[in-house]
């Protein structure tokens, strides 16, 4: 049986759970030193001192953990690579030890001029241990047809 998710298979409302990943604070530091330098990403009393309680992490580390959390929903969608969309919020900071889970909503979806393939637009959402949002990314996403 095929256990990807064709443009027939989505459902508005539909939702789809991806990974938990750990912020592991060796790797959230290391990350910022190389790519994203700012003081509140590297020192406690920078960070404290615009109201944080510890260093967070940075956007684009945050990105890549999301990235690596919704893995299980792009290995399950026969998604078509070419022409993709998105547009991304971070809502709440993210610490050293936080939990993120990812799940994915089926917000849109239309049939596309060419018959193989259609158009979804889901709401993908990066969630902390406690509930609270910490990253939303809204994809268009060209979804394979089962007649491909």
């Amino acid at each position: 049986m095929d256990s990807k998710l064709y443009f027939e298979d989505l459902a508005i409302g539909m939702v789809i759970e991806g990974d938990e990943v750990v912020v592991d604070r060796t790797e959230m530091l290391d990350f910022a030193r190389r790519v994203d330098p700012q003081p509140f990403h590297l020192d406690k009393a920078a960070a404290e001192r615009l109201s944080f309680r510890d260093v967070i992490a940075s956007g684009a580390y945050t990105f890549a953990l999301g990235t690596r959390a919704m893995q299980p929903i792009v290995r399950r969608l026969a998604f078509l690579p070419r022409g993709v969309g998105f547009e991304l919020s971070f809502k709440e900071p993210v610490y050293a030890d936080d939990r993120l889970k990812f799940r994915s909503d089926v917000a849109e979806r239309r049939a596309s001029r060419k018959p193989q393939r259609g158009v979804a637009r889901m709401k993908h959402e990066c969630l902390n241990q406690h509930g609270g949002s910490v990253m939303a990314i809204s994809v268009v996403w060209r979804v394979a047809t089962r007649a491909v």
